[in-house]
């Protein structure tokens, strides 16, 4: 079996508050964009 042949998707919980800012945003699409470059599938939720 080759690594990450039949996994499941990858969901990322990102919360995003008026009074936390976007930093917890764009480093939640840091982390998705380095997961989907391995070749697993993810989603921001």
């Amino acid at each position: 079996m080759q690594p990450f042949e039949k996994c499941m998707p990858v969901k990322i919980l990102c919360d995003a508050f008026v009074t936390s800012g976007l930093g917890h945003v764009r480093r939640c699409e840091k982390i998705l964009s380095f997961i989907e470059k391995l070749g697993v599938e993810a989603s921001l939720y």
